[in-house]
């Protein structure tokens, strides 16, 4: 076959009209479709300005089944979160030695047998101290607690909960590691130092995704661990903070806050309690950046329904009153 001055070859008109005659004969008989032989649409999606849509093109779509339900238990001045879905469950920590019975209590009442999953975020009695008798009243699939230098937490209710680990399967959190929960991930991007000197920054940093929805927790991690989240490089963008430390001003960095960007955040803590959390500086850096607030000290318990694109809360969000200001105005 000739070749015409670009180098291409020519193509001979005789065997276009042939394939033409052929497509047109075989559509009117029905043996395929006309539009079979029509080149797809791959044009780039645009904007309504005639700008490629660049989000539209390259985002994936993510397919999960349900929704997660978040539950932040009203355990007072402690922290204590059910996450459920697809039948599967977790809890990230176990309030103090006092909510231990009060927990079990609010499993039973969901009907909740067993927990696939028991984080310790670290060894303080407000995270930590109810563990011990949770996981001694319920089943459970995975103990996942951090590995705490030797003599660092001298309490006895610690004492004792290490020696009830020898009747669990227990793992010590890693960077990087990854647990499914259902449809939901939970990824463990800190702590980045694993010997710091103070326990609360030996906190299980936790990433739960689900579809397109992220939620960050923190424990107790103070602002050396959010900086050194920073630095690590991982994305820490999420649309739900569990507020670190209880609203205490060794947490909550502006450089935090805005590395994580969050829509919403979730804050337990009491009314009256004795290091008056949650601080105020830290409450107007929320307030400054549109955060909406959800705290157990003015609603109590709060169950989050989070589908592959949004969420739905149980109650209002709070207002931004400090730990001064809600014992003040309770009385307390």
């Amino acid at each position: 076959m000739a070749n015409d001055k670009s180098g291409r070859k020519k193509k001979n008109p005789i065997v276009t009209i042939l394939a033409v005659i052929v497509i047109l004969i075989g559509s009117a008989f029905g043996v395929w479709e006309l539009g079979d032989f029509l080149p797809s649409d791959t044009t780039t999606p645009t904007t309504e300005n005639g700008s490629p849509n660049t989000e539209q093109a390259t985002k994936p779509e993510v397919l999960v089944d349900g929704a997660l339900t978040v539950i932040m238990i009203d355990v007072g001045q402690a922290d204590s979160f059910l996450l459920i879905q697809d039948g599967k469950t977790a809890l990230i920590d176990c309030g103090t030695r006092y909510d231990g019975d009060e927990i079990l209590a609010f499993l039973n009442s969901m009907n909740i047998t067993k927990l696939d999953y028991v984080f310790g975020t670290h060894p303080h009695d407000d995270h930590m101290g109810g563990m011990q008798e949770v996981i001694q009243g319920i089943e459970v699939g995975k103990l996942i607690v951090p590995d705490v230098e030797k003599g660092k937490v001298t309490s006895n209710w610690y004492k004792s909960l290490e020696k009830a680990y020898v009747n669990f399967d227990v793992v010590r959190p890693k960077v990087g590691d990854v647990y499914k929960l259902g449809d939901a991930t939970m990824t463990v991007l800190g702590p980045i130092d694993t010997t710091p000197s103070n326990v609360n920054n030996y906190s299980t940093i936790l990433m739960v995704s689900f579809g397109e929805m992220d939620i960050l927790f923190t424990g107790d991690a103070e602002t050396s661990l959010e900086k050194d989240l920073i630095n690590s490089g991982v994305n820490l963008d999420a649309e739900i903070l569990k507020i670190g430390h209880h609203g205490s001003d060794t947490s909550s960095s502006d450089a935090f806050l805005d590395a994580v960007s969050p829509e919403y955040g979730l804050l337990s803590t009491a009314i009256g309690n004795k290091h008056d959390h949650p601080i105020g500086e830290i409450m107007d850096r929320y307030k400054d950046r549109g955060i909406e607030i959800y705290r157990t000290d003015q609603s109590g318990t709060v169950t989050l329904t989070v589908t592959a694109t949004d969420v739905e809360f149980s109650c209002e969000p709070g207002d931004y009153r400090d730990g001064i200001e809600m014992a003040k105005e309770e009385g307390k």
